[in-house]
């Protein structure tokens, strides 16, 4: 799976990468909105990590966007403690399904990539069970 990190904070990426570095995907790490659009209009990202620490309506526009790309079926938030009202953006704009506080070690990035690998798997049962239905 294709991972973008719309972030400039270099530790952020450090521990994404560290983290995927035994797993099965690819990371891409992009800090300007206009090439983070480009790269999810092309549809192989599978889920997005965004930095909400960063401000401004420019960077929630990643998310709104990703909510209509169908490769797209993860979007984590990375908040700073302490502010709810960036949470509750993120949940209700971004369509966020994780979020994470600042700062994030490699090891919180791996439980949130081995839940979404759980759930992908999930997702991957059912639609292998309906289709034998069908049949």
């Amino acid at each position: 799976m294709r991972i973008l990190l719309f972030s400039d904070d270099l530790a952020l990426a450090e521990a994404v990468s560290s983290a995927l570095r035994n797993r099965d995907h690819e990371l891409t790490v992009e800090s300007q909105a206009r090439s983070a659009g480009e790269i999810l209009d092309r549809g192989d990202v599978g889920a997005v990590i965004y930095d909400a620490t960063e401000p401004g309506p420019v960077c929630l526009s990643i998310l709104r966007q990703s909510r209509h790309v169908p490769s797209v079926q993860h979007r984590i938030g990375v908040v700073a403690p302490g502010d709810p009202s960036r949470l509750l953006e993120l949940i209700n704009e971004g369509g966020v399904d994780f979020c994470l506080p600042k700062p994030v070690s490699e090891e919180q990035i791996a439980e949130v990539l081995a839940s979404m690998e759980l759930r992908q798997a999930e997702l991957q049962a059912r639609q292998e069970w309906t289709q034998c239905l069908e049949t």
